[in-house]
């Protein structure tokens, strides 16, 4: 559910090689391997370049493959279409990636000649990729003309769930996710900070009002660039978070010396704002070995301690020590169906039936991890994802089936918008 700030160009680095590296990753994605897992297996020299190209691949692949089938008239290999849709990508308005149309044939065609899958189709790329860097205008088409490229589960369930919305949250997930950075108060305000962004010449965004009182800690920035850039990053001055990821730790709200368990918690956003908020006793639970080593990176950059646990959520008596908690955050596991602009392949990697799946373990991990908690004490449910089975009516279930539950008021759904990803918050209290 974090925002990690990524490089969103690929100048400075050879483009046929750049090309077919974003080619593999997509190829991967239908392989149903994430982008994250694929991205550290390339070369460093071309990763931010691959990984920029094949984000606005995926984020855009409707509107791309609409276009790329005006030309096409005969089945193309996956492989082939996936270098065009790369190099088509490069020539919408909304690239990061621009290059001049003659360069970006030669170098697309040049990419194909490193595979035998694709070396065959040399004349076909050419040919594809001239005629749409001559007709710009037909990447400007309507919901209507490619909405059929999307997979037709997400399309289905996106209209029965979202009448009045789901256009809005198609035309959301088009664009490049905002950037936005958490201030650590432990080490400098935010109006210095500010300051500090406005002394680097690094251009920042108003928050809307009613955005900034539920994430007070939150400056925008108005493009991406290399972390290495940002004043104090190094330092641990200021981290990188989704606006919407911000809000979680304002609701748990902390004070000093209160027991808190932050439940699924890599890579340690939640982790350290919580800390960065209050002296708390906190314990960082996280299932898998190696993502919980990023809790621990971030911690250590940030300044902060936290006792982190390798255990599941599910099986608490294999990890707990009794001692009960005064509030419980759960960051539960979820289709992420809020983050798709952020992580474009999750609309390719996920099926229906995963829902099912999803719905019974995060009701698992709701009903083990309440025992854990003290009367009065309070739980904090949260998703990133836009669907009721995994946020409202979760909350209604375990409601319904806990009468020590005492459901609080608090935000609720948050679709995607301009501003933040998509996100539930459930609040509930253990009755005394």
């Amino acid at each position: 559910m974090e925002n990690n700030l990524q490089v969103n160009k690929s100048k400075g680095v050879n483009l046929a090689n750049a090309l077919r590296d974003a080619a593999q990753l997509i190829g991967q994605v239908r392989l149903g391997i994430s982008l994250t897992d694929s991205l550290i297996k390339l070369p460093k020299e071309t990763r931010s370049a691959a990984q920029s190209l094949a984000f606005t691949s995926l984020r855009n692949r409707p509107i791309l493959i609409s276009a790329i089938n005006q030309f096409v008239h005969k089945e193309i290999s996956e492989e082939v279409e996936d270098l065009i849709l790369v190099a088509a990508s490069t020539l919408l308005k909304s690239s990061p990636n621009t290059y001049d149309p003659h360069t970006l044939v030669n170098e697309a065609v040049k990419a194909a000649g490193f595979s035998n899958k694709t070396i065959f189709a040399k004349g076909l790329i050419n040919a594809i990729l001239r005629r749409l860097s001559e007709k710009p205008e037909i990447f400007t088409m309507g919901l209507i003309e490619y909405q059929d490229q999307y997979p037709s589960w997400w399309l289905i369930k996106l209209k029965k769930t979202f009448p009045k919305d789901w256009q809005n949250i198609l035309k959301v997930n088009l664009l490049p996710a905002a950037v936005f950075l958490r201030v650590n108060l432990k080490k400098i305000t935010r109006l210095a900070y500010l300051e500090k962004l406005n002394t680097s010449e690094i251009e920042t965004l108003v928050i809307p009002e009613k955005f900034q009182v539920l994430a007070p800690q939150a400056i925008c920035i108005s493009k991406s660039i290399p972390v290495a850039q940002l004043p104090g990053f190094d330092e641990g001055e200021v981290s990188i978070q989704d606006l919407g990821a911000q809000m979680a730790a304002h609701l748990v709200n902390p004070s000093p010396g209160d027991m808190i368990l932050d439940a699924c918690a890599a890579p340690g956003g939640k982790t350290t704002h919580l800390l960065e908020l209050a002296n708390c006793q906190l314990i960082a639970l996280e299932k898998d070995a190696l993502r919980s080593k990023k809790i621990t990176e971030n911690l250590d950059r940030l300044g902060l301690s936290a006792q982190v646990i390798v255990g599941d959520a599910t099986r608490p008596e294999r990890w707990w020590d009794s001692m009960k908690f005064d509030t419980i955050l759960v960051d539960a596991p979820c289709s992420a169906t809020g983050i798709i602009r952020r992580h474009p392949d999750i609309l390719y990697l996920r099926r229906e039936s995963d829902f099912k799946d999803l719905e019974r373990l995060q009701t698992k991990i709701l009903i083990n991890l309440w025992q854990l908690l003290k009367p009065g004490g309070r739980m904090i449910y949260v998703t990133c994802s836009i669907f009721p089975e995994e946020g409202e009516k979760q909350c209604q279930h375990f409601a319904e089936n806990h009468q020590d539950a005492l459901r609080l008021d608090t935000i609720g759904q948050l679709l995607p918008d301009l501003w933040h990803d998509g996100f539930y918050f459930g609040v509930f209290q253990k009755r005394q």
